[in-house]
């Protein structure tokens, strides 16, 4: 099989039709959300602490004999901090606790809970911190990881269709403001239904992957490269003009003809057939538009090659 053919880009035509995909907010606003969501609720746990700590020292001046109840209370501001701050935080607030409760203890003279009574609620309250504060860091590693994998191709561990939509989105409004160029691939592998009808779907896997890492060698890392399904990929490239982005593609093209022959030690006959869309300040289209017009361009390439 001939290696693949120069890259096409897409005609104007493929992308005549302005949306309002433009304006979607740019790459980070997500992630700056989820930080302005995190600074509000650490805000709003060391206010109910806060409050309960001046509860805490409302109620011992009023109450008669409160040693049992309120060295209880002092349990929710360390569990509060604890599923905030984490282990080091929950530690921290048990400290703390301890600390007040002694200076509560000395300031009542009629009350006295020796050096075992500091110990048990020393070691109490340390224990609420670390257990209260290990929870929550798996629960947020756990959530971190659940995020991590909703936006990568299990199979590649490339970034999957819905991460690439959100990236590709993003940097065509910024393109779109700053006027700056970039460049969008969409590549489809030639001859790989071949190898998945004759070698069986694991070396058609395996072939995936091998094309994935060639692919990830190739690009820099301000480009974003997915795997959208089946034996499709794209590449976004920032920044990079019409004849940078045909460059792209030619290289991509000779690169995994030439580097993935092999399967499970079987010879391989693989090709990678890409075509390519250009966009700037001036481009009109939806993201959909656009990677359908490199679509349409991907086909033509085919077309051009097995004609």
């Amino acid at each position: 099989m001939s290696s693949a053919s120069p890259a096409a880009p897409a005609a104007p035509a493929d992308v005549a039709a302005r949306t309002d995909a433009a304006e979607k907010p740019p790459e980070g606003s997500a992630s700056k959300g989820r930080r302005n969501g995190a600074d509000r609720h650490a805000a709003f746990a060391i206010g109910v602490a806060t409050t309960l700590a001046a509860i805490i020292f409302g109620l011992r001046e009023v109450l008669p004999n409160p040693n049992e109840g309120v060295t209880n209370l002092y349990a929710l501001p360390i569990a509060i901090v604890a599923v905030r701050f984490g282990a080091i935080g929950g530690t921290i607030a048990a400290l703390l606790s301890l600390a007040l409760f002694a200076e509560w203890e000395m300031s009542n003279s009629d009350i006295s809970v020796g050096a075992i009574g500091y110990l048990n609620r020393g070691t109490a309250f340390l224990v609420l911190g670390l257990i209260v504060g290990r929870f929550a860091n798996e629960r947020r590693l756990l959530v971190g990881r659940l995020a991590e994998l909703a936006t990568i191709d299990p199979l590649t561990g490339m970034a999957n269709r819905a991460k690439f939509e959100a990236e590709f989105s993003a940097e065509l409004a910024r393109h779109r403001r700053h006027g700056r160029p970039g460049a969008l691939l969409l590549a489809d592998l030639d001859g790989f239904k071949a190898i998945n009808d004759s070698l069986g779907h694991r070396a058609g896997d395996q072939v995936l992957k091998d094309v994935a890492n060639v692919m990830c060698e190739q690009v820099r890392g301000t480009d974003t490269i997915a795997r959208i399904g089946g034996d499709e990929f794209v590449v976004l490239l920032p920044d990079t003009s019409a004849e940078q982005a045909e460059a792209k593609a030619r290289m991509l093209s000779d690169v995994v003809a030439t580097s993935v022959r092999t399967v499970g030690g079987e010879p391989i006959v693989l090709g990678l057939s890409i075509g390519w869309v250009g966009f700037d300040g001036n481009t009109l289209g939806s993201p959909d538009q656009l990677l359908h017009a490199a679509d349409q361009a991907m086909y033509r390439v085919k077309a051009c090659r097995y004609a």
